[in-house]
């Protein structure tokens, strides 16, 4: 038999296993995994103000969660509080307002799928003491209860983002957006359709290509079954349970930015800044780093990576920064997906922070054991771990994050220079 046919052959034989595999995962008729029929839509028209929407979401995000077992009474509030979007003004160091009630810049910050607004929080903290005035939206699907990812369309996605633009370019001189993951994806594709005019854009682990070879079969495999993955959902902060329609929203708007690129050329106008792992097993590193190669052509683009490396440096050719991420006084093996917004003190995800991240161990002993362990190594999962007879928790925090905060000011400071 002929090469190619055989290679045809054997990639059918694992596509068929995969659904199979799909198809033995139970359906759970829990509440929390089927949709609230609250959080399908964007909930606002265009008009409605800022202030109204948050007040809005809020009120939402409370009635859903309130009604849910899974949620611990003692983390009740901190939940809610860390699913409701938000407004940070520019901080008191910095000018007031103009007589108009414009401020000089402002950033939309959009967080990523089965995430909430607070993978933002310490960037928009950091970027509100560099007198931006920062907003952040819950995308519909999210902040309430894992079931309501079963029915959302990226379209709706879009709709909270041309809102948020819509509004905060009515507030700021200077308009950015940024992202986390399919956050960054929205940004890449308000940037290149070209209607808000954005100074830049800031990009966190984006993802310009789902880091698996089936991805093209998600149309298909959600017909078959509902969830990738159920879990108990002990984590306020996100989902812990994966609905299928999610990754295939993400990967329609992947697809559509590919068209856009294709149609309408690179980002030339827009200057960019990408920072990734490449040991993401979430999404693809290497199309990221094409991205920014044959994309991000503005001499003013950065791009820093996170890997293990015997030192930083700056490759100017490039246009790249480069910052180890293999830090075994620390036991931490490499960078995840997730880890890349967060703070070492983050209180919920950080150092000491009471959330741990074991959810790749299927076995509920050892997932219990991975979260009890005291010799445990942390990292990416799906990596390659060398370390034998040991945990590997999925890292939850970035350890360099002041470094990275400190490219981004460079970058920052050298758009001002150039305006």
């Amino acid at each position: 038999m002929k090469p190619g046919r055989l290679f045809l052959l054997a990639a059918a034989a694992v596509i068929l296993v995969s659904l199979l595999l799909l198809l033995l995962i139970p359906v759970s008729h829990e509440q929390r995994l089927q949709p609230s029929s609250m959080n399908r839509t964007f909930p606002v028209a265009l008009e409605t103000p800022f202030s109204a929407y948050l007040q809005l979401t809020e009120a939402m995000v409370r009635a859903v969660r309130e009604q849910q077992e899974h949620i611990a009474p003692d983390i009740l509030e901190f939940s809610i509080d860390a699913n409701t979007p938000y407004e940070l003004q520019p901080a008191s160091h910095c000018p007031e307002a103009d007589d108009d009630g414009m401020h000089r810049q402002g950033i939309l910050l959009v967080h990523g799928l089965t995430d909430s607004p607070y993978s933002m929080r310490a960037l928009t903290e950091h970027l509100s003491q560099r007198c931006f005035l920062v907003r952040t939206l819950l995308m519909p699907g999210h902040g309430t209860i894992p079931g309501d990812l079963l029915t959302v369309h990226h379209d709706e996605w879009v709709r909270a983002v041309e809102y948020g633009l819509h509004h905060l370019s009515r507030a700021v001189h200077s308009l950015y957006m940024g992202g986390f993951s399919t956050g960054g994806t929205l940004s890449v594709r308000m940037a290149l359709e070209g209607g808000h005019d954005l100074q830049g854009i800031v990009l966190l682990a984006p993802a310009i290509a789902i880091d698996s070879p089936f991805s093209h079969l998600l149309p298909l495999a959600v017909q078959f079954r509902p969830w990738l993955r159920t879990s108990a959902d002990l984590d306020a902060v996100k989902y812990e349970s994966f609905a299928l329609n999610g990754a295939l929203q993400v990967f329609r708007l992947i697809q559509h930015n590919d068209r856009l690129m294709r149609s309408s050329g690179s980002l030339g106008h827009v200057p960019v800044f990408l920072a990734i792992s490449m040991d993401d097993a979430t999404v693809s590193a290497p199309a990221a780093i094409r991205f920014f190669q044959e994309q991000a052509v503005h001499d003013g683009s950065r791009l820093l990576l996170f890997q293990k490396s015997s030192g930083d440096q700056f490759l100017a050719q490039q246009r790249t920064h480069i910052l180890n991420s293999y830090l075994p006084q620390r036991n931490i093996y490499h960078f995840s997906h997730v880890s890349l917004p967060y703070q070492p003190d983050d209180r919920h995800y950080g150092v000491d922070g009471r959330y741990v991240n074991c959810l790749h161990y299927r076995a509920a002993e050892e997932e219990e054991q991975c979260r009890r362990a005291l010799q445990v190594w942390s990292g990416e999962v799906f990596v390659p771990f060398s370390q034998e007879g040991g945990y590997m928790r999925r890292l939850t925090y970035n350890p360099r994050f002041g470094e990275m905060m400190d490219i981004l000011d460079l970058w920052l400071e050298q758009m001002v220079i150039h305006e």
